[in-house]
């Protein structure tokens, strides 16, 4: 092994060796080790034109970096929590009547309207009994109208009885007046009392008769009453046999099958209306009153709900892509969590169907605002046992590590509430193997 330096001095070798087993140092940096007498020379030759000359020392480079002021902007203050999605409206159809389901009238996970015929239920024994019921009705209608014609029949003879009753009475009276003068016997009298007592006993009998025929009138009535409920009864139970759908929205897929015997109460299907649609979430009684605060003499929650915007993510969403509105919270705070019941509604366009009852999302509302706060890059944020730091440019071209408190993130950025000044020049690029102290050339 040989290695030259700067320096070289002359060493004499022995007379007759042709191998040296030993070290020779020579200057500060040849050595020679197991070499031939000859090899040597060779090389000490070769060496000496060198044995003056000064290698040039280079300066060494410094590291490239990029630096950059902290961006001054005013951010939202947004507070997130875990919601549910619900659906608006959902009904479970069952079945109101008992009988075979014959048919299905509408495609799962399809939009169905309101009133919309589902199912179809056996009609035969309902339709009979319907039949059955409105021909009690027309004879309770024909009995009821023969009681009412015999009533006016009766009506008619106690007005003529009353009629007759009252002229015997007239002419009893007057055959008093001439019987008083002589005028009369008294056989004529008494004729006359009895035919007013004749006249009298017809009017009792007419009145009982008129008793007896308002009577069955109102049996009449009361028939046709029971017969037209029988028949309504009847109607709803044949229409039920068409199984609508009560709201507007997707029907899921049948329980039931076709040919099956179905029970009142019998699920068949269930249809969710999903646009719009809620989500529940809960919000502490901390940030409630931080809230309440914030927005003291701006709107009151209480009554403007609408004015309060929510802004959702699903599982996987870059952002929070969805935008709705608080549509209800709760007035009580819930004694065992501390917490308040919150509802907002978002819009979900049937034709894209993105949102589904059920799925576990992140809600997110803003709070307030942070007024002229520093922003920079979190890819130039670092962090170690002690917290975050970054490197911040002197005058003299010198980096220096600065610890800072971070606070909510604004895109790739994040926001810095304390260690920086704005007209710090922060190394947002190059921060690889930097320390303190260290020279660098900054762009």
């Amino acid at each position: 092994m040989v290695t030259l330096r700067s320096q070289c001095f002359f060493v004499g070798l022995e007379a007759g060796s042709d191998i040296f087993n030993h070290f020779i140092e020579v200057g500060n940096g040849l050595m020679i080790r197991s070499i031939s007498k000859t090899g040597l020379l060779i090389l000490l030759v070769a060496g000496l034109p060198a044995c003056k000359q000064e290698i040039p020392i280079q300066a060494p480079v410094l590291p490239s970096v990029t630096v950059q002021k902290p961006t001054v902007k005013t951010i939202p203050l947004f507070h997130e929590e875990n919601g549910e999605t619900e659906a608006v409206d959902q009904a479970v159809v069952r079945a109101r009547v008992s009988g075979i389901l014959q048919e299905m009238k509408y495609k799962e996970d399809i939009k169905v309207e309101k009133n919309q015929v589902l199912f179809v239920i056996e009609k035969d024994e309902y339709q009979a009994i319907e039949n059955s019921h409105r021909a009690t009705l027309e004879s309770a209608e024909a009995t009821k109208e023969v009681a009412e014609a015999a009533l006016l029949v009766a009506q008619a003879k106690i007005d003529s009885a009353t009629a007759q009753s009252d002229a015997a009475k007239a002419e009893y009276k007057r055959m008093l007046s001439l019987f008083e003068s002589k005028a009369v016997s008294q056989s004529e009298i008494d004729t006359a009392e009895a035919k007013m007592k004749s006249a009298g006993a017809a009017v009792e009998s007419t009145e009982a008769g008129l008793a007896a025929s308002k009577a069955e009138v109102s049996s009449a009535k009361a028939m046709v009453a029971k017969a037209g409920a029988d028949l309504e009864r009847a109607t709803l139970n044949l229409n039920w046999c068409d199984v609508r759908a009560p709201i507007a929205g997707n029907a899921t897929s049948n329980v039931a099958k076709i040919g099956n015997l179905i029970n009142i109460g019998d699920e068949l299907t269930s249809i969710i209306q999903g646009n719009p649609i809620w989500v529940n979430f809960n919000i502490s009684e901390r940030f409630l009153l931080d809230f309440q605060r914030e927005n003291k003499g701006k709107r009151d929650p209480a009554r403007d709900l609408g004015s309060i915007k929510v802004s959702m993510q699903r599982n996987g969403d870059e952002g929070f892509p969805f935008e709705g509105s608080l549509d209800y919270y709760d007035p009580r705070v819930d004694f065992e969590t501390g917490t308040v019941k919150f509802r907002a509604v978002f819009k979900n366009d049937q034709k894209d169907q993105l949102l589904f009852p059920g799925q576990f999302v992140r809600v997110r509302i803003q709070m307030g605002s942070l007024e002229n706060a520093l922003l920079i890059p979190e890819s130039c944020v670092s962090r170690d046992a002690s917290g975050a730091f970054v490197f911040v440019l002197g005058s003299d071209s010198k980096v220096e590590r600065t610890p800072i408190t971070l606070g909510i993130k604004d895109g790739s950025n994040v926001v810095v509430l304390t260690g920086l000044k704005p007209d710090d020049q922060v190394v947002v690029d190059g921060i690889q193997r930097l320390f303190s102290g260290q020279e660098v050339s900054a762009k």
